[in-house]
């Protein structure tokens, strides 16, 4: 059962340009508009904890600089716009075939049920990095002036 859950846990990797970024929070078969087929920071933890477990610090690192770089783009809810340090609920992955690239859309909010600000993402992300710290004594992420 455990060989089981951890495959299926690698077939929900989300790519970009080639590097594991997070998961998606579900392989069924789902409709086009629910966001299924996102990346949640708040749901990747999980996830984020068993490749450390196992030895895969570079999934977790690739999803933490990614979510750390979303962070600066322009952050609206409708015409809100959120202050200065919130991380996105969750993004998601384009990939345009004909024109061979990828472009990451990014939500923090928008599309959520009841359009809320992911005002919980940021303490997941800060409780995987530090996971990341403890599991690779890797300081340097948080030593990053972005964090």
């Amino acid at each position: 059962m455990v060989a089981e859950a951890w495959e299926v846990l690698k077939r929900s990797l989300v790519y970009f340009c080639g590097q594991p970024v997070g998961t998606i929070i579900a392989l069924d078969n789902f409709e086009e508009n629910l966001n299924y087929d996102q990346v949640f920071v708040r749901d990747f933890v999980p996830g984020g904890l068993v490749f450390l477990i196992n030895g895969e610090p570079d999934i977790v690192k690739n999803f933490i600089l990614k979510t750390l770089h979303l962070q600066s783009w322009e952050k609206k809810i409708d015409r809100f716009q959120l202050g200065e340090g919130v991380m996105p609920a969750s993004f998601k992955v384009l990939h345009d075939p004909v024109r061979n690239n990828e472009t990451l859309i990014v939500d923090f909010g928008e599309s959520a049920i009841g359009r809320v600000a992911p005002v919980d993402s940021g303490f997941w992300w800060i409780i995987l990095l530090r996971a990341y710290i403890k599991s690779t004594r890797d300081n340097s992420l948080a030593e990053l002036p972005e964090c």
